[in-house]
């Protein structure tokens, strides 16, 4: 006796997954930053008395965005920071009794933009050396 072959029932054809639309009015405008595989740079930070350093300067058609900030003092000084067409920070007190003698910023995923204008560093602090760097970004417009 021969056996009968065993008979599948055919599957139904299946339909590809609905794509789900978006309205534009619900669609997050972001933020344009530059693409981290682009080149870094760096520029030093360095005051040895009252001034202002400008550490990364302007650069015609190009948008500059801060990613790291490093900075040291050896005294009591007031430090104020200047993000190009932002402005600046306000005044920060460093190296005296029950101050910080540094700081790290770290910006990472959300540098710190300086439009087309640069990044500089002021100093109140007569003979006290200011030392560091800066990593940026340089974004053609």
């Amino acid at each position: 006796m021969q056996e009968e072959p065993e008979v599948t029932p055919e599957a139904p054809e299946e339909k590809p997954p609905v794509t789900p639309t978006v309205k534009p009015g619900l669609i997050i405008t972001r933020t344009r930053y530059p693409k981290w595989w682009k080149e870094l740079q760096t520029a030093a930070i360095s005051l040895s008395t009252t001034g202002t350093q400008e550490v990364v300067p302007t650069r015609s058609g190009n948008n500059v965005f801060i990613a790291t900030i490093v900075l040291v003092v050896s005294g009591e000084t007031n430090i104020v920071m200047d993000f190009g067409v932002f402005g600046p920070t306000g005044v920060m007190n460093f190296g005296g009794e029950n101050e910080p003698r540094g700081m790290l910023m770290a910006m990472g995923e959300s540098p710190a933009s300086c439009g087309e204008g640069g990044f500089s560093v002021s100093s109140t602090g007569e003979n006290i050396v200011v030392g560091g760097f800066v990593s940026y970004y340089l974004e053609p417009v």
